[in-house]
């Protein structure tokens, strides 16, 4: 019978992570290159490589669209931006910057933008021209080059907001390849539709466990009651 309860409980403690990651999903519809959270069942589908964890990462690109705004920045295909807070590195898709005080390129949360010597962009001008292959130039010279970067999803340790993932440098590689779209921004790859049924899902899930667990509770009490009349 504690087999049972177990199952239950198990089923249960699944529910309720799945329902957390449906519901950063669903608050980050809008955000700009955020990744939505999958079932290990529908990461299977996604990727060949799925290990098995109780979420995985959706890494399928979302649409792109004009902003015209030249520190609007999306990557077309596979890679990340490399941010850093001065104490933690993230990786994101989410390429909507802004200029600090200090002329520095930094996102909604204030993370900086590194360039692929793992330093923050500094700007005189608030109409940088970036090239495909990342090239900065600021007044028309050249001062660097984006951190573009791929890295293995499994290896993100925890969510950075909105689209950042915080990561240790030792988890992802330089990736020269990458292309960037200046003025542009990469939507979230979420689709309410898609997470509503996923939620009717993990409800009947839920129900199931409960399911369990009071089957359980009630094979203890027929357990007791026999018990109680057998030492009469």
């Amino acid at each position: 019978m504690e087999a049972l309860l177990k199952l239950g409980a198990l089923v249960l403690s699944g529910t309720e992570r799945r329902l957390e990651g449906i519901s950063r999903n669903m608050a980050n519809i809008s955000t700009p290159g955020y990744r939505r959270e999958v079932a290990f069942e529908e990461a299977i589908l996604l990727q060949s490589d799925a290990i098995p964890q109780s979420s995985q990462i959706d890494q399928s690109q979302a649409a792109l669209r004009k902003t015209e705004n030249p520190l609007d920045l999306a990557i077309d295909g596979r890679g990340f931006f490399i941010l850093s807070d001065g104490k933690n590195t993230y990786l994101s898709r989410g390429g909507q910057f802004s200029l600090d005080a200090s002329g520095v390129m930094v996102n909604g949360m204030g993370y900086r933008l590194l360039n692929d010597a793992g330093s923050p962009l500094h700007l005189n001008s608030s109409q940088p021209e970036i090239l495909s292959d990342g090239t900065v130039l600021d007044n028309g010279v050249s001062i660097g080059r984006l951190g573009l970067v791929l890295a293995d999803h499994s290896t993100f340790t925890a969510y950075g907001g909105g689209s950042a993932f915080q990561v240790q440098p030792s988890d992802y590689q330089p990736f020269e390849d990458g292309v960037v779209r200046q003025g542009m921004l990469e939507g979230s790859n979420v689709e309410s539709a898609q997470e509503m049924i996923e939620l009717m899902t993990v409800l009947r899930r839920a129900e199931t466990g409960s399911k369990l667990v009071q089957m359980y509770d009630n094979l203890v009490g027929q357990a007791i009651t026999v018990l109680g009349r057998a030492g009469k």
